[in-house]
């Protein structure tokens, strides 16, 4: 997430009339969308499994924007490994 913006305010210096509020409104506005989608989902599963901890739901988000960049450096991190053996 972090380099997606990086690269998306790289792309709206170089490309200035491509990106418009109108169009980042939208991403924002779906990427809502789809969090609450995971969310509710997440719900819907916490209260099926009656016994769980209803305390690790609240972990949903922040899991979800900081999983992927561990893992992300994890999967570099053990690439370059694998190269120097």
């Amino acid at each position: 997430m972090v380099f997606s913006r990086f690269w998306s305010s790289w792309e709206q210096t170089q490309h200035p009339d491509a990106s418009s509020p109108e169009v980042v409104q939208q991403v924002v506005f779906y990427y809502i969308l789809v969090l609450s989608i995971d969310f509710l989902a997440a719900f819907i599963a916490f209260w099926l499994e009656r016994k769980e901890d209803w305390k690790l739901i609240f972990w949903l988000l922040p899991q979800r924007f900081f999983y992927r960049q561990l893992m992300y450096y994890v999967a570099i991190k053990s690439t370059l490994k694998a190269i120097q053996g």
